[in-house]
């Protein structure tokens, strides 16, 4: 397996972790009812649970990113893999032919 298809298959599992924290992050949301504040013993706890989800899921952004920069990167050198052996072959042709028409001069 090279390292593009290694890299996209990290992608998707992070996208899907992504989704899931998102997901749980809604539930919570939606569990409270818009009440936290006025809980007078648990809205530390709730505050608390939120500013976790969201640094989870800032994370796993920033993870995506990189993940994304780096597919990026594998695609150039790929595509740079590409042009220079194209312009080894045609270094090689134009050699080759030198070669040739120095051997018809002779």
């Amino acid at each position: 397996m090279i390292r593009l298809e290694i890299l996209q298959n990290s992608l998707v599992k992070k996208e899907a972790r992504l989704a899931e924290l998102l997901d749980s992050h809604f539930d919570t949301v939606k569990a409270t009812n818009g009440q936290p504040m006025n809980d007078k013993r648990n809205w530390a706890s709730h505050f608390k649970k939120v500013v976790k989800q969201n640094d989870a899921i800032r994370s796993a952004n920033a993870e995506i990113y990189k993940t994304k920069a780096a597919i990026e990167r594998e695609r150039l050198k790929i595509a740079g893999v590409g042009i220079a052996n194209a312009v080894l072959l045609i270094k090689n042709r134009q050699s080759f032919w030198l070669a040739v028409n120095m051997e018809g001069k002779k």
